[in-house]
């Protein structure tokens, strides 16, 4: 459950991520209601309510790790969540291999500091 854990620390790191829901009707004006009346759901679902508890004890431990360790975590989960490896590589600029040695390396140290098995 490391993975899990390492989410909702980015989460908590990084808040939310992607577009909000539309709260609105798409007009130029902005404030057309069509003529059903609002249609929009004003209630808020599924929210991540991050773990900041939790999210503290993984930021010590990220923290403790050594530089290259830590760009590579911050990278795949802070970061760029929704790419995959090889584009994370390309953009902190490392090979893909190394930047998986790295990820495996931190996520092996993250596991024994957390006292997780690695999933």
């Amino acid at each position: 459950m490391l993975k899990d854990r390492l989410f909702n620390w980015a989460h908590a790191v990084q808040g939310e991520t992607g577009p909000k829901p539309d709260t609105h009707c798409r007009s130029a004006e902005r404030n057309y209601l069509p003529e059903a009346g609002a249609v929009w759901d004003e209630d808020e679902t599924d929210q991540i309510v991050p773990d900041y508890m939790d999210a503290d004890i993984v930021e010590t431990a990220v923290c403790s790790l050594r530089e290259e360790l830590r760009v590579a975590i911050k990278a795949r989960y802070v970061s760029f969540p929704y790419h995959n490896i090889n584009h994370v590589a390309h953009f902190i600029r490392m090979s893909p291999r190394k930047f998986q040695n790295n990820l495996d390396e931190a996520h092996r140290r993250l596991s024994n500091k957390l006292g997780e098995s690695n999933e």
